[in-house]
């Protein structure tokens, strides 16, 4: 090859390289180890914070605090639920916070949930989860009414616990392969209770799984009814269907053509991928819409027929307990969120 070939070949890989769609390829936002040290009544965790590339306008940013699952840390959620990627497109910021261990935390790292019937607010291990939110939140100057929670199976659990002891923190939740505040209560009683003084409604975005051995359908669903209650309750003291128990339904998927394979995805100490072995792209969904009044939608479950214990649409390869068969629910997560923005 001459010289001049060479160099023309150079210049040509330069162009690309800096050309707008490299750019974009290249765009990614920083991940930072950080401690929340211990106060009075709270004990300290670590946390990771991912800050895109380029953050929204101040009136557009938003914060999404994101719980992991028993047995993972805040790195094995990060990598496998895909969640920064859609940060550094919206310039959104990210909080994991990472279960102890320790003996104030818990040997599994499952978030300790169930402390929120045990303690007023204020106190222990949701108290560390708001601290760390409202401290992130100050930092990056985000809005008030544009902090979310969420979390995959005991973060979902820890959301919804978070959701319903700090109402006026959390403007919106979601709950993966988990439940409401708590699972065992369709009536939404407990989660008002819960409220207190701070009682508002607060929309939940739920998914679940119809072949999750781990949270059932009937205990997922039922604790996602019992958010919608919740809210009935919340929004003006009366259950009198001021948030409609019946949703608006539909169906997605179930016309795909299934071809049998191989790709059950078990690694990464993953749950069966049953629509892997169906060879199907996305599992057939049922999407319920429960509604207030004005037509809003305070409550949106995506039930995933096949599904397994697993976060849907995440990566295969890194992370622990996704699943890579979609549909994605990240995007369609944090939209709702925003609809739901004070």
């Amino acid at each position: 090859m001459t010289r001049a070939r060479i160099a023309l070949l150079m210049a040509l890989l330069a162009a690309l390289l800096a050309s707008p769609a490299a750019t974009a390829r290249q765009k990614t936002g920083t991940v930072e180890r950080r401690t929340m040290p211990a106060d009075a009544v709270s004990e300290a965790r670590e946390y990771l914070l991912f800050r895109p590339a380029k953050l929204a306008p101040p009136h557009e940013r938003a914060l999404v605090v994101f719980l992991h699952g028993c047995t993972q840390t805040a790195t094995n959620a990060m990598d496998g639920t895909g969640w920064n990627a859609l940060a550094d497109e919206l310039g959104f910021v990210i909080a994991y916070p990472e279960q102890s261990t320790g003996v104030d935390g818990n040997g599994a790292r499952c978030w300790n949930s169930g402390q929120a019937p045990l303690f007023p607010r204020g106190q222990h291990e949701l108290e560390t989860i708001a601290r760390i939110t409202r401290a992130v939140r100050d930092e990056h100057a985000v809005p008030a009414g544009r902090v979310f929670i969420a979390g995959l199976s005991s973060g979902g659990l820890m959301a919804a616990a978070m959701a319903a002891t700090y109402p006026d923190l959390y403007a919106a939740m979601g709950s993966v392969i988990a439940c409401g505040y708590p699972c065992g209560d369709p009536t939404g009683v407990a989660a008002h209770d819960r409220m207190g003084e701070h009682a508002r409604v607060v929309p939940g975005f739920f998914v679940a799984g119809t072949a999750d051995y781990l949270i059932n359908p009937a205990m997922s669903q039922g604790g996602m009814r019992g958010w919608v209650a919740a809210n009935d309750l919340a929004d003006d003291g009366a259950p009198n269907g001021s948030v409609s128990p019946t949703p608006e339904t539909e169906q997605r998927g179930f016309d795909q053509s299934a071809t049998p394979g191989t790709d059950l995805c078990i690694r990464n100490y993953n749950n069966p991928c049953p629509a892997g072995a169906l060879g199907l792209a996305d599992y057939p969904t049922t999407v319920d819409r429960f509604l207030a009044t004005d037509g809003t939608v305070v409550v949106e479950s995506w039930l995933l027929h096949g599904l397994s214990h697993s976060y849907p649409g995440g990566a295969r390869d890194t992370g622990t307990y996704t699943d890579p068969h979609g549909p994605s629910i990240n995007r369609p997560m944090y939209e709702f969120f925003l609809s739901h923005a004070r």
